[in-house]
């Protein structure tokens, strides 16, 4: 998912624990996720506060990274807004 997920301002946490129970659902039925936070993420509260599950990996805002899923033979690069 790429980023802006959350709108900088927007203080309403059921938005952000509606989406946390959604990825849990997913990793439940076996999908991970890849996020990238955009600059609107960066600047919420939600954005640091809402633990995600398991299968949900949020990329850093300080370095590129990458997440291999070597059972699908995939790397998946990315570098989240900081802010």
């Amino acid at each position: 998912m790429a980023g802006d997920l959350y709108d900088g301002d927007w203080q309403d946490f059921n938005t952000g624990l509606y989406f946390a129970n959604q990825m849990r659902n997913l990793g439940e039925a076996g999908i991970r996720v890849a996020v990238i936070r955009g600059n609107h993420d960066a600047a919420n509260a939600m954005t640091k506060t809402i633990p995600m599950p398991q299968n949900v990996k949020i990329f850093s805002a300080r370095k590129p990274e990458t997440w291999l899923l070597e059972d699908l033979g995939v790397a998946i690069h990315g570098q989240s807004y900081a802010n």
